[in-house]
């Protein structure tokens, strides 16, 4: 499932350290003497149980912690389940083993356990934004539980309004429902409660980039990035802001920074696939593009990109591959239509061609010039060799620059792309087109799909 960009808790346990037990020999001193031998008699199990100290409560939380941060969830379960039996009223113990729960993306354990601490530790605010945090990931921005999901993020600022990561919750609540201003508002209230929360920042940053007041974006990412240099995120999203201003060669660096933290990166692969695409490293633009869906195989726009390219390139037969995997990932990919069009009115397979406009259209209720070049090859269809490549490639912008290229293109000569966005009335993504679609793609690079 796709899954945003979200800060999870951590467990509010005890910080002591993990200390080892002192575990008794096993054998008693004592000797026993035998006609035959003398020998060291071991010690029965009934004595062995009487010398071992039974470990206490506050050390097995604190094991449990470290078999948590160590990785090993198994472990940790198995102390928090010991934990429980031992006291049930351990409102730590169902704590993390709801964080674990929410990690493993077991979200009904999840909110049982989180429901027992709640009742042992009522007033916790960390507790409702932790349920806050399950809702999100659970619902996302589906309109079924949208209440239950906004009464849970309220509740975490209510309990403790001197709590950032309530803000936190709330605001990643807000970003969801395309809230912005309240988002803002509570993400500022966030970093002023502690300021050394680099997310707050980022996600500070992805508000205003995508309201274009992108020098006080930038200025946000610089702060989150200077608070952790390990922050993956702050580096994308400050590259795929100096990529949309033009400075090529400071997002490239950012978009290698973020590819170090985290090789798997696809929108790091697929934007810096972009940039070698404008600077005509056409060989390094294609391993990343072929990267970026090795490691994301179910985003269609991945496969689309790698298909322009692959047009491009001349490598029509991958192209078309391409472009028909982009459609069975996601069918009302209208550009995709298009592109098949003109490769097959490129290749003189016009039957092809006409089947493929005749699609476009269906999907693209937009007067304008791609709109009427689809008619007229339904129309009056013919060979047009490479002046149909040629009308990919201008429609593209490439080459320098990938679709769409709105740094360099004044706005007079931009042209309109059909595009897609959430609805949250139907709680499903529609088709509909935008001038530029310089709002839709800032939404997508800065809060995902």
């Amino acid at each position: 499932m796709k899954i945003f960009a979200t800060l999870l808790i951590v467990l509010l346990l005890s910080n002591a350290a993990c200390s080892a037990f002192n575990l008794p020999s096993g054998v008693d001193n004592s000797v026993e003497a035998s006609v035959n031998s003398q020998i060291q008699r071991p010690v029965t199990g009934t004595e062995q149980s009487e010398q071992i100290e039974e470990p206490t409560l506050d050390v097995l939380l604190q094991q449990a912690e470290a078999f948590e941060q160590a990785g090993d969830q198994v472990a940790a379960l198995v102390l928090y389940d010991q934990i429980i039996a031992m006291d049930a009223q351990q409102a730590s113990a169902y704590i993390g083993r709801a964080n674990l729960y929410t990690m493993e993306e077991n979200f009904d354990q999840a909110l049982l356990n989180l429901k027992q601490a709640i009742g042992l530790e009522p007033d916790n605010a960390y507790l409702y934004a932790l349920r806050c945090t399950i809702y999100l990931f659970q619902n996302g921005a589906g309109q079924n539980e949208i209440h239950q999901t906004r009464q849970a993020c309220n509740e975490a600022v209510n309990k403790d309004d001197q709590y950032a990561y309530g803000y936190i919750k709330r605001g990643d609540f807000y970003i969801l429902q395309g809230q912005q201003a309240e988002a803002l508002a509570d993400y500022q209230r966030a970093t002023e409660l502690e300021p050394k929360l680099a997310y707050g920042y980022v996600q500070q940053g992805n508000i205003v980039a995508s309201q274009e007041k992108l020098e006080e974006a930038l200025n946000l990412y610089d702060q989150a990035i200077a608070l952790d240099p390990t922050y993956a995120q702050a580096y994308l999203k400050r590259g795929l802001t100096l990529r949309y201003v033009g400075d090529l060669s400071a997002a490239l660096a950012d978009f290698d920074q973020t590819l170090l933290l985290q090789p798997d990166n696809s929108v790091a692969l697929l934007n810096r696939g972009y940039i070698y695409q404008m600077q005509k490293e056409y060989e390094n633009a294609l391993a990343d593009f072929d990267s970026a869906i090795k490691s994301n195989a179910e985003h269609a726009n991945l496969f689309h990109t790698r298909g322009e390219l692959q047009y491009q390139l001349q490598n029509f037969d991958a192209a078309i591959a391409d472009f028909n995997a982009a459609l069975d990932l996601d069918p009302e990919l209208n550009s995709a239509y298009f592109n098949l069009g003109l490769l097959y009115d490129t290749s003189d397979n016009t039957g092809e061609a006409v089947t493929y406009f005749r699609r476009f259209l269906l999907l693209y209720p937009v007067d304008d010039e791609f709109s009427a070049y689809a008619q007229s090859r339904i129309s009056a269809p013919r060979s047009l060799g490479d002046f149909a490549a040629q009308l990919f490639m201008e429609a593209a912008n490439l080459p320098p620059a990938p679709t769409p290229n709105w740094n360099s293109n004044p706005p007079e000569q931009r042209i309109e792309y059909s595009t897609r966005y959430y609805n949250p009335d139907t709680g499903r993504y529609q088709n509909t087109y935008c001038s530029n679609c310089r709002e839709e793609w800032q939404r997508d690079i800065y809060f995902g799909d």
